[in-house]
């Protein structure tokens, strides 16, 4: 349960995102992941939420989609992040493929087949 004196605020650099917990008077409260080195995104749901999560092995943080979404430019830099991080190797389930219409983008494609043999 969070006071009505608590809010939240959503920062993002070229390569990190972080959420703060703010209570005037009290500790702050922060997270950040490092966007370009996540190890695993993680689509999960709950009382008709869709949540999105990113590890990147050291820290995690886990928002609902329209959290993460509040604000075009950090969701720009974050899904950025996601499909390097994807390209990569990052691990991803099911659910956030999906949530994020992975599926629709040629280039992770690409990405996921076999080299092909080189003919000579």
């Amino acid at each position: 349960m969070s006071s009505p004196f608590t809010f939240t605020v959503t920062s993002a650099g070229s390569d990190w995102v972080k959420r703060e917990y703010i209570r005037p008077g009290r500790r702050t409260r922060s997270s950040f992941v490092k966007l370009y080195e996540l190890s695993e995104i993680v689509g999960s749901s709950g009382t008709g939420t869709l949540f999105l999560g990113l590890d990147d092995g050291e820290r995690g943080l886990n928002l609902t989609t329209d959290d993460w979404k509040q604000d075009r430019r950090i969701w720009d830099l974050v899904y950025n992040g996601i499909l390097h991080s994807v390209a990569n190797g990052a691990e991803i389930n099911k659910l956030a493929i999906q949530m994020l219409h992975l599926d629709q983008t040629p280039a992770l494609d690409l990405a996921r087949r076999p080299p092909e043999p080189n003919d000579g």
